[in-house]
Parts: structure tokens; sequence; C-alpha cells
């Protein structure tokens, strides 16, 4: 239980960090300038709770993390300006929660991660500026929800990632200077909604679309359609 520490400025390292059957408390940490490191730990079942940590600038890596089955809460964590890391973590059975969020200047990347059952919510997030990674991600959820989130500058790139039969929302997106790209993506038997979304492009190049697809969005400049296969409604 750490909750509400507060570190000074430099490094904080939990890497390799092991947690069996427990519950972990990291909620209202202020962690300071500097990097934040949990890279390769492995935690088991049990709630692992983020929720209104601050981070301060500086990298935070969370690559190569088996966060085990129980909920993952980043309930209003703020991120600082830097690079945010996940990648080729593994997130497992339950609620991956980062609602109202908040995100700096820098890249945040899930590349190759893997989402086991449950809901993921980036709803309400506010992803600042840079790009948003989630290339060949594979996703077991049941819903993934990128609803009313905002990006200032940058894309949401999802190139190559497997999206099973996820129920997907980015209902009311706030992306108007921003792309999202699901270009040769697998989401063959999910439903999207785009609705009243504010997108500067989108693409589907290469998809194969069996499933309805919910395009009324609020605006959008720039719809990428090329070698895509389309097997159900794209509703405009």
């Amino acid at each position: 239980n750490f909750n509400n520490a507060v570190f000074g400025d430099g490094d904080k390292n939990f890497s390799y960090w092991q947690v069996r059957q427990a519950d972990i408390d990291f909620s209202g940490v202020s962690f300071g300038n500097g990097e934040a490191s949990f890279k390769n730990s492995i935690f088991l079942e049990g709630e692992k709770n983020f929720k209104d940590a601050v981070f301060g600038e500086g990298l935070i890596n969370f690559n190569n993390v088996h966060f085990g089955d129980g909920d993952l809460l980043f309930i209003h964590t703020a991120f600082g300006d830097g690079k945010v890391q996940f990648k080729i973590s593994e997130f497992g059975k339950g609620l991956k929660d980062f609602h109202y969020s908040n995100f700096g200047k820098g890249d945040t990347t899930f590349e190759k991660s893997i989402f086991e059952k449950g809901v993921l919510d980036f709803s309400k997030i506010d992803f600042g500026e840079g790009r948003i990674n989630l290339n060949r991600a594979r996703f077991r959820c049941d819903t993934i929800s990128f609803e009313g989130a905002e990006l200032r500058s940058g894309r949401l790139i999802a190139k190559k990632a497997d999206f099973g039969d996820a129920k997907i929302s980015l209902e009311e997106l706030e992306f108007s200077s921003s792309n999202v790209i699901f270009d040769d993506a697998k989401i063959n038997d999910s439903e999207i909604s785009f609705t009243e979304a504010s997108v500067d492009t989108l693409s589907f190049a290469g998809c194969n679309l069996d499933k309805y697809i919910d395009l009324r969005v609020k605006q959008c400049v720039s719809l990428n359609l090329q070698k895509t296969t389309v097997r159900d409604i794209i509703d405009l």
C-alpha cells in the first residue's frame, strides 16, 4: 500500500517486481519528475489501483508487464510530459479503466500488448499531443470505449491490430486535428461507432468490414477505404 505517498524528483524503479495474489494501491501517489519504471513486473490476481496518481515529467515505463487478472484502475491519473510505454504487456481479465486520465506531450504506446476479457475504458481521456500506438495489439475485450476522448494533435494508429469481436465506441471523439488509422486491422467481427466524432483523417485501408460500422461523424476531412471489403452496412 503506497496510498498518497509522495516521491521527490529522480528515478523510481519498481522493475522486475513480482506480486502474488494481493491488491496493490498506488492511488493518489505523487511520483515527482524522473523515470518511473515497472518494466518486466508480474502481478497476479488482485486489484491494481493507480487512481488519481500523478506522474511528473519523464519516461513512464510499463513495458512487458504481466498485470494478471483483476481490475486495473488508472482513473483520473495524470501522466506528465514524456513517453508513456505499455509495450508488449499483458492485461488480464477484468476491468481496465483509464477514463478521465490526462496525458501531456509525448507518445503513448500499447504496441503488441494483449488485452484479455472485460471492459477496456479509454473514455473522456485527454491524450494531449503525440502518437497513440496500438499497432499489432490483440484485444479479447467485450467492449472498448474511446468515447469523448481528446487528442489535440497527433494520431491514433492501430495497424494490424486484432480486435476480435469487441464492440468499439469512438463516439463524440475530439480528434479534429488528429488522425485515426486502422489500416490492415482485423475488425471483421467488431461493431464500430464514430457517432458525432470529429476526426481529421479516418482510414480503414485494407480492412474487412463484416459488421455494422457507424460513420455518422460530426466532422471528417478525409475518409480512406482503399482496398477495403465491405460485407455489411456503413452508415454515413
